[in-house]
Protein backbone atom coordinates (compact mmCIF):
# COMPACT_ATOMS: atom_id res chain seq x y z
CA UNK A 1 0.00 0.00 0.00
CA UNK A 2 2.88 2.31 0.17
CA UNK A 3 4.35 1.64 -2.62
CA UNK A 4 0.82 2.09 -4.68
CA UNK A 5 -2.06 3.89 -2.40
CA UNK A 6 -4.33 1.59 -4.87
CA UNK A 7 -3.26 -1.43 -3.41
CA UNK A 8 -4.89 -3.12 -0.38
CA UNK A 9 -4.40 -6.41 1.70
CA UNK A 10 -7.67 -8.34 3.27
CA UNK A 11 -8.20 -11.37 5.63
CA UNK A 12 -9.69 -14.47 3.91
CA UNK A 13 -12.55 -14.66 5.88
CA UNK A 14 -13.03 -10.55 5.87
CA UNK A 15 -13.60 -11.60 2.05
CA UNK A 16 -15.02 -15.12 1.85
CA UNK A 17 -18.13 -14.08 4.33
CA UNK A 18 -19.29 -11.25 2.64
CA UNK A 19 -21.79 -10.64 0.58
CA UNK A 20 -21.67 -9.19 -3.32
CA UNK A 21 -22.41 -5.83 -2.60
CA UNK A 22 -19.63 -5.59 0.08
CA UNK A 23 -17.52 -7.31 -1.64
CA UNK A 24 -17.64 -5.17 -4.67
CA UNK A 25 -16.64 -1.90 -2.18
CA UNK A 26 -13.53 -3.68 -0.90
CA UNK A 27 -12.22 -5.15 -4.38
CA UNK A 28 -13.77 -3.11 -7.29
CA UNK A 29 -11.12 -0.51 -8.92
CA UNK A 30 -8.21 -1.68 -7.00
CA UNK A 31 -4.31 -2.33 -8.39
CA UNK A 32 -3.42 -5.49 -6.52
CA UNK A 33 -5.44 -7.35 -3.84
CA UNK A 34 -3.38 -8.75 -1.35
CA UNK A 35 -6.17 -11.87 0.54
CA UNK A 36 -4.25 -13.67 3.28
CA UNK A 37 -5.61 -17.03 4.34
CA UNK A 38 -3.93 -18.96 7.86
CA UNK A 39 -6.38 -21.87 7.52
CA UNK A 40 -3.11 -24.12 8.20
CA UNK A 41 -0.57 -22.05 10.54
CA UNK A 42 -3.47 -21.70 12.75
CA UNK A 43 -3.92 -25.17 13.58
CA UNK A 44 -0.71 -26.58 12.54
CA UNK A 45 1.24 -24.19 15.18
CA UNK A 46 -0.65 -25.07 17.73
CA UNK A 47 -0.13 -28.40 20.02
CA UNK A 48 -3.40 -29.33 20.61
CA UNK A 49 -4.38 -29.06 17.25
CA UNK A 50 -0.88 -30.11 15.05
CA UNK A 51 -2.54 -33.37 14.21
CA UNK A 52 -5.27 -31.48 12.39
CA UNK A 53 -2.82 -30.25 9.67
CA UNK A 54 -3.70 -32.57 7.01
CA UNK A 55 -7.51 -31.77 7.38
CA UNK A 56 -6.62 -27.98 7.54
CA UNK A 57 -4.68 -28.54 4.03
CA UNK A 58 -7.88 -29.95 2.14
CA UNK A 59 -9.99 -27.49 3.60
CA UNK A 60 -7.35 -24.22 2.70
CA UNK A 61 -7.68 -25.53 -1.10
CA UNK A 62 -11.24 -26.14 -1.40
CA UNK A 63 -11.81 -22.45 0.39
CA UNK A 64 -9.41 -20.84 -2.09
CA UNK A 65 -11.22 -22.85 -5.03
CA UNK A 66 -15.03 -21.34 -3.60
CA UNK A 67 -13.68 -18.29 -3.58
CA UNK A 68 -11.83 -17.52 -6.64
CA UNK A 69 -15.26 -18.56 -8.27
CA UNK A 70 -16.82 -16.24 -6.28
CA UNK A 71 -14.51 -13.21 -7.06
CA UNK A 72 -14.98 -14.41 -10.46
CA UNK A 73 -18.75 -14.14 -10.37
CA UNK A 74 -19.50 -11.36 -8.29
CA UNK A 75 -16.59 -8.46 -9.38
CA UNK A 76 -15.59 -10.38 -12.58
CA UNK A 77 -11.87 -10.94 -11.30
CA UNK A 78 -9.58 -11.96 -14.27
CA UNK A 79 -6.37 -12.67 -12.66
CA UNK A 80 -5.15 -14.31 -9.83
CA UNK A 81 -1.68 -15.59 -8.11
CA UNK A 82 -1.76 -18.58 -5.51
CA UNK A 83 0.86 -19.10 -3.62
CA UNK A 84 1.80 -19.82 -0.10
CA UNK A 85 4.82 -18.72 2.23
CA UNK A 86 6.92 -21.83 2.60
CA UNK A 87 5.28 -25.68 2.87
CA UNK A 88 5.83 -27.64 5.96
CA UNK A 89 6.31 -31.60 6.88
CA UNK A 90 4.47 -33.30 9.38
CA UNK A 91 5.63 -36.58 11.24
CA UNK A 92 2.90 -38.77 12.76
CA UNK A 93 5.28 -40.30 15.44
CA UNK A 94 6.68 -37.68 18.26
CA UNK A 95 10.39 -36.55 17.84
CA UNK A 96 13.27 -37.89 18.82
CA UNK A 97 16.54 -36.30 20.28
CA UNK A 98 18.63 -36.82 17.41
CA UNK A 99 16.18 -34.30 15.10
CA UNK A 100 17.12 -31.82 17.41
CA UNK A 101 20.04 -29.79 17.14
CA UNK A 102 21.61 -28.46 19.98
CA UNK A 103 23.41 -24.31 19.38
CA UNK A 104 25.08 -22.29 21.56
CA UNK A 105 22.24 -20.10 23.27
CA UNK A 106 24.90 -17.36 24.35
CA UNK A 107 25.50 -16.39 20.66
CA UNK A 108 21.78 -16.15 19.99
CA UNK A 109 20.37 -12.70 19.50
CA UNK A 110 16.74 -14.96 19.13
CA UNK A 111 16.29 -18.19 19.44
CA UNK A 112 13.14 -20.38 17.67
CA UNK A 113 12.75 -24.15 16.83
CA UNK A 114 13.11 -23.03 13.13
CA UNK A 115 16.08 -20.67 12.89
CA UNK A 116 18.53 -18.73 15.01
CA UNK A 117 19.07 -14.94 14.80
CA UNK A 118 23.15 -14.97 15.88
CA UNK A 119 25.44 -11.42 14.95
CA UNK A 120 28.24 -13.92 14.08
CA UNK A 121 27.89 -17.49 11.68
CA UNK A 122 27.13 -20.54 13.67
CA UNK A 123 29.91 -23.02 12.61
CA UNK A 124 28.72 -26.50 13.87
CA UNK A 125 27.50 -29.67 12.86
CA UNK A 126 23.62 -29.64 11.41
CA UNK A 127 23.66 -26.01 11.38
CA UNK A 128 23.94 -23.72 7.93
CA UNK A 129 24.50 -19.96 8.60
CA UNK A 130 23.66 -17.40 5.98
CA UNK A 131 23.53 -13.20 6.17
CA UNK A 132 20.48 -11.55 5.23
CA UNK A 133 20.93 -8.16 4.27
CA UNK A 134 17.93 -6.66 5.08
CA UNK A 135 19.06 -7.73 8.65
CA UNK A 136 21.97 -5.28 9.23
CA UNK A 137 24.73 -7.73 8.26
CA UNK A 138 22.67 -10.35 10.86
CA UNK A 139 23.13 -14.18 10.30
CA UNK A 140 20.03 -16.53 9.72
CA UNK A 141 21.11 -19.75 11.02
CA UNK A 142 18.90 -22.68 10.18
CA UNK A 143 19.05 -26.71 10.92
CA UNK A 144 19.99 -28.68 8.00
CA UNK A 145 17.23 -30.80 6.52
CA UNK A 146 13.97 -31.58 8.68
CA UNK A 147 15.70 -31.07 11.69
CA UNK A 148 14.07 -28.38 14.34
CA UNK A 149 16.47 -26.72 17.29
CA UNK A 150 16.43 -28.29 20.34
CA UNK A 151 13.66 -25.64 22.04
CA UNK A 152 11.30 -25.98 25.04
CA UNK A 153 7.57 -26.72 24.58
CA UNK A 154 5.03 -28.68 22.66
CA UNK A 155 4.08 -28.42 18.86
CA UNK A 156 7.17 -30.59 17.31
CA UNK A 157 5.61 -32.51 14.53
CA UNK A 158 4.63 -29.83 12.71
CA UNK A 159 7.78 -28.32 11.26
CA UNK A 160 8.98 -26.22 8.73
CA UNK A 161 11.98 -28.11 7.87
CA UNK A 162 14.95 -25.92 8.42
CA UNK A 163 16.77 -26.02 4.71
CA UNK A 164 14.35 -28.72 3.57
CA UNK A 165 12.67 -28.03 -0.04
CA UNK A 166 9.70 -27.66 1.60
CA UNK A 167 10.91 -24.24 3.04
CA UNK A 168 12.98 -22.79 0.50
CA UNK A 169 10.55 -23.53 -2.04
CA UNK A 170 7.41 -21.40 -2.56
CA UNK A 171 4.55 -22.76 -4.73
CA UNK A 172 2.85 -20.28 -7.48
CA UNK A 173 -0.08 -21.21 -9.42
CA UNK A 174 -1.00 -18.34 -11.81
CA UNK A 175 -4.70 -18.37 -13.21
CA UNK A 176 -6.60 -16.11 -15.70
CA UNK A 177 -10.36 -16.80 -15.40
CA UNK A 178 -13.23 -16.44 -18.30
CA UNK A 179 -15.36 -13.66 -16.74
CA UNK A 180 -17.57 -14.07 -19.94
CA UNK A 181 -17.86 -17.64 -19.24
CA UNK A 182 -19.53 -17.67 -15.45
CA UNK A 183 -22.16 -15.31 -15.37
CA UNK A 184 -23.71 -17.11 -12.48
CA UNK A 185 -23.96 -20.42 -10.38
CA UNK A 186 -26.78 -22.61 -8.69
CA UNK A 187 -27.69 -22.54 -4.98
CA UNK A 188 -27.09 -26.03 -3.44
CA UNK A 189 -29.21 -28.44 -0.97
CA UNK A 190 -27.23 -30.38 1.20
CA UNK A 191 -29.28 -33.11 3.93
CA UNK A 192 -28.90 -31.68 7.51
CA UNK A 193 -30.03 -34.88 9.21
CA UNK A 194 -27.15 -36.46 11.46
CA UNK A 195 -29.15 -40.13 11.37
CA UNK A 196 -27.84 -41.97 8.42
CA UNK A 197 -30.02 -45.47 9.21
CA UNK A 198 -33.35 -46.01 8.02
CA UNK A 199 -35.66 -47.98 10.13
CA UNK A 200 -39.07 -48.05 8.81
CA UNK A 201 -40.68 -47.79 4.96
CA UNK A 202 -41.58 -44.38 5.72
CA UNK A 203 -39.03 -41.78 6.89
CA UNK A 204 -38.36 -37.92 7.29
CA UNK A 205 -35.14 -35.81 6.79
CA UNK A 206 -34.21 -32.30 7.05
CA UNK A 207 -32.28 -30.52 4.04
CA UNK A 208 -30.65 -26.86 3.96
CA UNK A 209 -30.56 -24.49 0.61
CA UNK A 210 -27.05 -23.44 1.62
CA UNK A 211 -27.55 -19.86 0.27
CA UNK A 212 -29.95 -17.46 -1.17
CA UNK A 213 -30.82 -16.94 -4.53
CA UNK A 214 -29.34 -14.14 -5.82
CA UNK A 215 -28.56 -12.26 -9.73
CA UNK A 216 -25.90 -14.77 -9.37
CA UNK A 217 -26.85 -17.96 -7.83
CA UNK A 218 -30.01 -19.43 -9.45
CA UNK A 219 -32.83 -21.70 -8.28
CA UNK A 220 -32.44 -24.97 -9.08
CA UNK A 221 -34.98 -28.26 -8.97
CA UNK A 222 -33.81 -31.05 -7.49
CA UNK A 223 -35.25 -35.04 -7.65
CA UNK A 224 -34.14 -37.22 -4.12
CA UNK A 225 -34.68 -40.72 -3.71
CA UNK A 226 -32.25 -43.62 -2.48
CA UNK A 227 -30.71 -46.32 -4.07
CA UNK A 228 -28.74 -49.70 -4.30
CA UNK A 229 -24.79 -49.46 -4.45
CA UNK A 230 -25.20 -50.60 -8.07
CA UNK A 231 -27.91 -47.12 -8.82
CA UNK A 232 -31.19 -48.91 -8.87
CA UNK A 233 -34.34 -46.68 -7.58
CA UNK A 234 -35.48 -48.28 -3.64
CA UNK A 235 -37.76 -45.77 -3.58
CA UNK A 236 -40.04 -42.64 -4.95
CA UNK A 237 -38.99 -39.62 -6.01
CA UNK A 238 -39.21 -36.44 -3.77
CA UNK A 239 -38.79 -32.72 -5.68
CA UNK A 240 -37.28 -30.26 -3.79
CA UNK A 241 -37.38 -26.39 -5.21
CA UNK A 242 -34.26 -24.55 -3.64
CA UNK A 243 -35.62 -20.93 -4.97
CA UNK A 244 -35.62 -19.24 -1.47
CA UNK A 245 -34.42 -15.79 -1.55
CA UNK A 246 -34.41 -15.26 2.69
CA UNK A 247 -31.41 -14.30 4.64
CA UNK A 248 -32.01 -16.51 7.51
CA UNK A 249 -30.42 -20.25 7.08
CA UNK A 250 -33.79 -21.02 9.21
CA UNK A 251 -35.99 -20.29 6.12
CA UNK A 252 -34.34 -21.97 3.51
CA UNK A 253 -34.91 -25.58 5.41
CA UNK A 254 -37.51 -28.54 3.80
CA UNK A 255 -38.51 -31.48 5.46
CA UNK A 256 -39.43 -34.14 3.44
CA UNK A 257 -41.14 -37.39 3.74
CA UNK A 258 -39.45 -40.62 1.63
CA UNK A 259 -41.43 -43.81 1.06
CA UNK A 260 -39.12 -46.69 0.39
CA UNK A 261 -40.33 -49.61 -2.18
CA UNK A 262 -41.42 -53.10 -0.23
CA UNK A 263 -38.80 -55.28 -1.10
CA UNK A 264 -35.94 -57.06 1.24
CA UNK A 265 -33.32 -55.26 2.73
CA UNK A 266 -30.25 -57.01 3.19
CA UNK A 267 -27.81 -55.46 6.65
CA UNK A 268 -24.78 -54.64 5.66
CA UNK A 269 -25.57 -53.82 2.40
CA UNK A 270 -25.10 -50.03 0.66
CA UNK A 271 -27.77 -47.80 0.39
CA UNK A 272 -27.23 -44.24 -0.87
CA UNK A 273 -29.55 -41.14 -0.75
CA UNK A 274 -28.95 -39.51 -4.03
CA UNK A 275 -30.11 -35.61 -4.28
CA UNK A 276 -29.97 -35.29 -8.51
CA UNK A 277 -30.93 -32.28 -11.14
CA UNK A 278 -34.08 -32.59 -11.51
CA UNK A 279 -33.17 -31.58 -15.08
CA UNK A 280 -30.83 -34.07 -15.40
CA UNK A 281 -30.67 -36.89 -13.64
CA UNK A 282 -27.25 -37.82 -14.01
CA UNK A 283 -25.94 -34.78 -12.93
CA UNK A 284 -25.47 -35.94 -9.03
CA UNK A 285 -25.34 -33.12 -7.06
CA UNK A 286 -24.95 -34.97 -3.41
CA UNK A 287 -24.52 -38.64 -2.54
CA UNK A 288 -25.54 -39.77 1.22
CA UNK A 289 -24.52 -43.59 2.57
CA UNK A 290 -27.29 -45.13 4.23
CA UNK A 291 -27.77 -48.07 6.03
CA UNK A 292 -31.12 -49.62 6.06
CA UNK A 293 -31.96 -52.08 8.65
CA UNK A 294 -35.90 -52.98 8.28
CA UNK A 295 -36.30 -56.33 9.88
CA UNK A 296 -39.52 -57.70 8.00
CA UNK A 297 -41.04 -56.17 4.86
CA UNK A 298 -44.31 -57.41 3.39
CA UNK A 299 -46.98 -55.47 1.12
CA UNK A 300 -48.24 -53.67 3.87
CA UNK A 301 -45.05 -52.39 5.23
CA UNK A 302 -45.03 -54.43 8.66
Amino acid sequence: KSYNENNVALSFDEVANANQARIRELIQGKNIVYIYHNQVDARGDKPASENEVFNACAEAIEEIHKLVRKLTIYVSTPKFFITADHGFLYKRDRLQEFDKVTYPKDKCLYTNKRFLITEDAVNEQGIMARTMTYLNKLYVDTPVGADIFKVAGGGQNYVHGGTSLQEMIVPVIELTTNTRGVAYDYVDVVLTSVTRKVTNLITYFDFIQTEKVTDTMKARSIVAYFTTEDGEKISFDVPMIANSREDAPEKRTFHEKFTLKSREYKHGDKYYLVLADANDENNILQQYEFMIDIAFVDDFGF
